[in-house]
C-alpha cells in the first residue's frame, strides 16, 4: 500500500489516495474515483486508524495543502512481516514552531506537531520528517540506546537518498532500539533528550548535514552516558551548543571541531572527563566557552579532568574561557586540567 492522507482543496474533507489500490468507500466516505475517497473532517470525532497489515507499505501525511490531522489524531500501524519496510513520511511546506518526536520503542512512537495535531507509529521501520520547524526536539526510548548516532542523512541501509538540508539521528547497532529518523534541519533549536543513564551519542559531521541550529543534549539530571563529537560542527551565528553527560566527553578526530560565532556559546558538561584529541579544536567569538568535569569529585577512576592534548580551545574575540576541571582519585596523574602536546587554550 502506498497511501497518502491530505485535506480537499475546499478544506472540509480528508483525502486518501493509493495509486496502486483500489479503494471503496464505506459509510459516511464519498467515493472521488478509483483510487480516491474522502471523509468530512469535522465527522471525525476520534482518530483516524491506518493499518497497512503485511508487505512494504508507506504512509505520508501531507500538510501541503492543509492539515488533515483530526483532534484525536493519526494512528499508523504498518504490520510486522520478516523483511518488511513500512515508511512514515510527513510532508509540509509551512514552518511549524515545534515538532516533538517521542520514540517509545523499537518502532514505536508519536510526532507532535504544536498548532496541528500528533501522528503516531507503531511498526514502521524508517520516519521521514519532511516539515520546516523553529525548534526540533527528539526524546530517546527508555532504551538502553547504546550506540545513538546523530548526522548526516542517506544512512544505508535505512535511507538511499542524501537530501540537502537533512539530518537523521539512528541507532547504529542491530537490534536498533529506536527508528530512523529522518528531519528537515530546524532553524532555530535541535533538542535531543536520552531515554536512560545508559545512552551514548555520538555525532558525526553536521556541517555536512547543513545543520547549524542550536544544539542541546541531555539535560542537568538527564545526562548521557558519554558523548563523542567525530565531526566538525559550526553553528550559525549567535546558536549555542550544550552537552550533559555522565561519563567521558571526547573529540577523538582532527575533524572534531567544535564552533559557535556571534554570541554563540559551547558549554560541554560532565561527572567524569573531557578528552581533546590532537588537532581537535572548540571556537566561539564573542559567546563564552565553558568547559566543567567532575567538579562534584564524586566520581572514581584514574583519569584527567580535561585534557587538552594537541587541540585548541580558544575565543577570537570577547568571549571568555572557563576550564574546571578534577581528576580521578586512583592512581597517579590525576590532574584537574591538563594542557599538553602543544594544545592551547586562549580567550
Amino acid at each position: 500500500d502506498t497511501l497518502t492522507l491530505s485535506l480537499s482543496l475546499d478544506g472540509l474533507y480528508v483525502r486518501v489516495y493509493d495509486p496502486n489500490n483500489l479503494l471503496a468507500a464505506g459509510s459516511g466516505a464519498t467515493q472521488v474515483d478509483a483510487n480516491t475517497v474522502e471523509v468530512l473532517l469535522a465527522s471525525i470525532t476520534g482518530n483516524i486508524q491506518v493499518n497497512t497489515l503485511g508487505g512494504n507499505d508507506t504512509l505520508t501525511v501531507d500538510l501541503t495543502g492543509g492539515n488533515p490531522i483530526p483532534a484525536g489524531g493519526i494512528a499508523f500501524t504498518g504490520g510486522e512481516n520478516a523483511g518488511d519496510n513500512d515508511q512514515l513520511n510527513i510532508f509540509g511546506s509551512t514552518t511549524v514552531s515545534t515538532i516533538t518526536v517521542g520514540h517509545t520503542g523499537a518502532e514505536a512512537g508519536s510526532v507532535v506537531l504544536s498548532g496541528l495535531g500528533t501522528v503516531f507509529y507503531a511498526q514502521i521501520e524508517p520516519l521521514f520528517i519532511d516539515v520546516p520547524s523553529s525548534d526540533l526536539i527528539i526524546n530517546l526510548p527508555a532504551g538502553p540506546n547504546a550506540d545513538t548516532t546523530l548526522g548526516d542523512d542517506g544512512v544505508a541501509p535505512f535511507d538511499a537518498v542524501n537530501d540537502v538540508g537533512k539530518s537523521a539521528i539512528y541507532d547504529s547497532t542491530s537490534p536498533y532500539s529506536f527508528e530512523y529518523t529522518k528531519f528537515t534541519n530546524p532553524t532555530n533549536s535541535l533538542t535531543i533528550n536520552r531515554g536512560s543513564a545508559t545512552d551514548n551519542l555520538t555525532v558525526l559531521n553536521l556541517v555536512d548535514s547543513g545543520l547549524n541550529a542550536s544544539l542541546k543534549i541531555g539535560d542537568v539530571g538527564s545526562e548521557f552516558n558519554t558523548l563523542t563529537f567525530n565531526g566538525p560542527i559550526t553553528l550559525a551565528a549567535n546558536k549555542n551548543l550544550a552537552a550533559n553527560a555522565l561519563g567521558t566527553i571526547s573529540l577523538p578526530t582532527t575533524t572534531s571541531d567544535l564552533a559557535a560565532s556571534g554570541t554563540g556559546t559551547v558549554d560541554l558538561t560532565t561527572a567524569r572527563d573531557i578528552a581533546l584529541t590532537t588537532g581537535s579544536s572548540i571556537t566561539t567569538v564573542n559567546g563564552g566557552l565553558t568547559l566543567k568535569a567532575n567538579q562534584l569529585g564524586s566520581t572514581a577512576g584514574n583519569f584527567v579532568g580535561i585534557d587538552v592534548n594537541g587541540a585548541t580551545v580558544t575565543t577570537t574575540g570577547s568571549g571568555n574561557v572557563l576550564l574546571q576541571g578534577r581528576g580521578g582519585d586512583t592512581g597517579n596523574d590525576n590532574s584537574g586540567v591538563r594542557v599538553r602536546g602543544g594544545g592551547v587554550v586562549s580567550g
